[in-house]
């Protein structure tokens, strides 16, 4: 299946940058949401989590709410977490029942 649950942008435009949410269902992509607002910034580190709900995904950057976006896709046909772009990655983290699964650093490697 070419299925994408959650795809998550920033763009960078005039000194200003919005962020894109969407899913990719029979390989068509759906209506695309937008928060005009983003609290990212070229060259600024910062948190990012994604945290599961029965109801969607929460969106945390620095510890504050950001966006909520509704399951599109059945979360048990959720299998994979892709990361691409110009991004340096510090740690990634998964959770499940408040205990961590994976855990990739580059100090670990």
């Amino acid at each position: 299946m070419n299925e994408i649950a959650f795809h998550f942008k920033t763009l960078f435009k005039e000194d200003r940058a919005r962020a894109i949410f969407n899913s990719k269902l029979n390989n068509e992509w759906g209506q695309e949401e937008e928060k005009c607002f983003s609290p990212f910034y070229k060259g600024k580190n910062f948190q990012l989590q994604f945290v599961i709900t029965k109801n969607g995904y929460k969106v945390i950057v620095d510890n504050k709410p950001f966006y909520e976006y509704s399951h599109r896709v059945q979360l048990e046909q959720v299998k994979f977490l892709q990361v691409g772009g110009a991004v340096e990655l510090q740690q990634i983290e998964i959770f499940k029942d408040s205990n961590i699964i994976s855990s990739t650093s580059p100090e670990s490697k």
